[in-house]
């Protein structure tokens, strides 16, 4: 008998698709070890694009009244939810800043497990399990009075949710040596366009010196114009969507981007990081990261200049050790990951935990 699974996330393009990506990452997982029926339950303004990755993924896919744009209604969103999940689930993930211990209680009667995808600590969840795929000074203390006693709690980066894709190229995740090739991607949305703030850097006469890989993520609304900005540069190759970000990172030596799970799927193929956080909750874990020696945070979209990316280039370009020595480290961290090839996630939904 196939297991049930109720998905509830937001993405639009002011919040961004993390949410989601990583459900469907979460989902595509549970799909290819344990028989299951997955629902995804999202806001009435999703992407077209993600919804559509959604459906074409073999998932089905339900929007509630409710958008992004407008506040949140706990009520109806939980009644809502309940309707689609129908009488039982056996789980109801739920990835999503807004919605709390009361939303969860609502949903009790509906579902017979719930498991809470946060990295906020900052309301309190009625859950079985949580998982905060972060790093922070703090972790093990982040949680204590928001969980019921009995929560399974997954803390920290050797929780972090990646596709099947990172654990099938696991071999090609080794400590890079030189800096030629550089990956410049900003999530699915990058509603900041540092994409765009990137082409200074790419024009500079620094940035002629590497090969730079431009990737516009699914709900990007500036497609046209960022092809069109770097088209005439014969050093930049522009992608919009790449499907396999594991086969990207596994070909770089270096990647420029934001914090959130990207920044773990670099530290697992073992590509350095220079990071711009683009959002407030990013900050935290981007800080200690860079203190732990597995990024390198040159500050938050607006305040970062073109000659802060410029001179880190050239720093690595001429003193190759730092980049090996930061490739060493994040290759460190996530060892563990590379050893067991699967989500422990699986397991505890399969009751083997």
């Amino acid at each position: 008998m196939k297991m049930q699974i109720l998905i509830r996330a937001n993405a639009s393009s002011r919040l961004g698709t993390g949410h989601v990506m990583r459900c469907i990452t979460l989902a595509l997982s549970i799909r290819d070890n344990i028989p299951a029926d997955i629902r995804f339950v999202c806001n009435a303004d999703i992407p077209q694009a993600l919804a559509e990755d959604i459906c074409c993924r073999g998932f089905s896919l339900s929007c509630l009244s409710g958008t992004d744009e407008e506040p949140l209604d706990m009520d109806r969103d939980a009644r809502e939810t309940a309707a689609v999940g129908g009488e039982q689930c056996d789980w109801l993930i739920v990835d999503h800043y807004g919605l709390d211990a009361r939303w969860e209680q609502l949903l009790r009667p509906y579902v017979r497990s719930i498991f809470v995808i946060d990295d906020l600590a900052n309301r309190p969840h009625d859950c079985d399990v949580l998982l905060d795929q972060n790093l922070y000074p703090d972790m093990d203390k982040r949680y204590i009075g928001l969980l019921p006693e009995h929560a399974l709690q997954l803390l920290g980066p050797e929780f972090a949710l990646l596709r099947n894709d990172f654990f099938r190229l696991s071999e090609n995740a080794v400590a890079r040596t030189q800096c030629q090739c550089i990956l410049v991607n900003f999530g699915g949305s990058d509603p900041t366009n540092e994409l765009g703030k990137m082409l200074p850097v790419v024009e500079s006469e620094i940035g002629k010196q590497f090969h730079f890989i431009v990737v516009a993520g699914p709900a990007n609304s500036r497609v046209p114009e960022l092809r069109a900005a770097f088209s005439p540069f014969d050093h930049v190759t522009f992608y919009e969507n790449y499907s396999n970000m594991a086969e990207l990172l596994a070909s770089v030596d270096l990647a420029i981007g934001a914090g959130g799970i990207s920044m773990w799927e670099r530290c697992y193929m073992g590509v350095p990081s220079v990071i711009i956080t683009v959002a407030e909750n990013q900050k935290a874990t981007v800080m200690e990261a860079a203190k732990r020696g597995l990024a390198w945070h040159i500050g938050a979209s607006g305040e970062v200049r073109t000659e802060q990316v410029t001179d880190m280039l050239e720093k690595l370009l001429n003193k190759p050790e730092l980049l090996a020595e930061q490739s060493r480290a994040v290759l460190a961290l996530t060892e563990t990951q590379r050893r067991s090839g699967r989500h422990p996630i699986l397991s505890i939904l399969k009751g083997e935990l």
